[in-house]
């Protein structure tokens, strides 16, 4: 099996600006994919409920032209996951509109995108509270119809599973709503066997 090195470009695209100098010493290293999170559970409900932008978007742009611009310049994939803090399907679409005008500005095309949408159908899953029961993650109560209506928006945690069918239908770049961080960093070398 060949060795496989994914770069995390950082610990959270777009808090703050990534540094240029030590960004460019690990991608000269050659990793296979470069990979970030958007999101964080630190920053509560407001962001997913209200749907606002987390970061600056000059800070969200100047980190995602840096993963850009070395996942092509490499050939190799670039993943970001949590797209926007809170991972909706608007944070999705604008990050995927700032990985367009990058590439305008910067001379880059050929390359397939994908976009990994995150929320659910709040009348599916209110419906399917009422039909079955759905236990939380360290919640006292299972998901009741009462508690989805009083959600704004409502995101599922993605696995690996949907990284690893857009990199087979051929994405060059990801970028998905709410997931796992150990999804991002490991659909890469899980496909790699």
């Amino acid at each position: 099996m060949k060795e496989v090195s994914v770069l995390c470009a950082s610990g959270s695209l777009g808090l703050t600006p990534m540094h240029p100098e030590s960004y460019w010493r690990a991608v000269e290293a050659g990793p296979d994919a470069i990979v970030a999170d958007a999101g964080s559970g630190d920053i509560g409900p407001h962001y997913l409920g209200s749907g606002a932008e987390y970061n600056p978007r000059e800070w969200e742009k100047h980190d995602l032209r840096l993963m850009l611009v070395a996942a092509r310049r490499l050939g190799v994939p670039m993943i970001v996951g949590s797209a926007g803090g809170a991972g909706t399907n608007a944070a999705v679409d604008r990050v995927a509109d700032i990985i367009r005008e990058i590439a305008a500005d910067e001379g880059l095309s050929g390359f397939k995108m994908a976009k990994i949408y995150a929320e659910l159908d709040a009348d599916d899953l209110a419906r399917r509270a009422a039909e079955e029961t759905i236990p939380g993650l360290g919640a006292r109560d299972p998901l009741s119809v009462d508690h989805v209506r009083e959600c704004s928006r409502v995101v599922a945690m993605m696995g690996v599973e949907p990284f690893l069918e857009a990199l087979d239908a051929g994405a060059d770049v990801i970028i998905a709503g709410r997931a796992c961080d150990d999804a991002l960093f490991a659909a890469v070398p899980i496909r790699a066997g």
